[in-house]
């Protein structure tokens, strides 16, 4: 007989456990803002234009040309989304 949890339960099963891997910390957290709040303002001045692609898709092919010009390069027979692929520096 196995019992699954239900997303919740199983976050708050997770927080009695002190298991932390599902969650984001206070500085990233506040880290991420800092960064994003000024890209959107920007973009509701018109100033930056989002780049629209489909849902479930592994994003807008300028997300690879941007790591690509980063000096970025993408792993061999990488598949699925980009954040879950690997891209190693050249």
């Amino acid at each position: 007989d196995v019992s699954i949890l239900e997303a919740y339960e199983r976050l708050i099963l997770d927080i009695i456990r002190g298991d932390q891997q599902h969650f984001v910390r206070r500085d990233e957290l506040k880290t991420g803002w800092e960064i994003f709040t000024p890209l959107l303002h920007m973009m509701n001045k018109g100033e930056v234009k989002s780049i629209p692609y489909k849902q479930r898709s592994p994003g807008p092919a300028e997300a690879d040309q941007l790591l690509k010009k980063a000096g970025y390069m993408q792993a061999h027979g990488c598949i699925g989304y980009l954040l879950h692929c690997k891209w190693y520096k050249t």
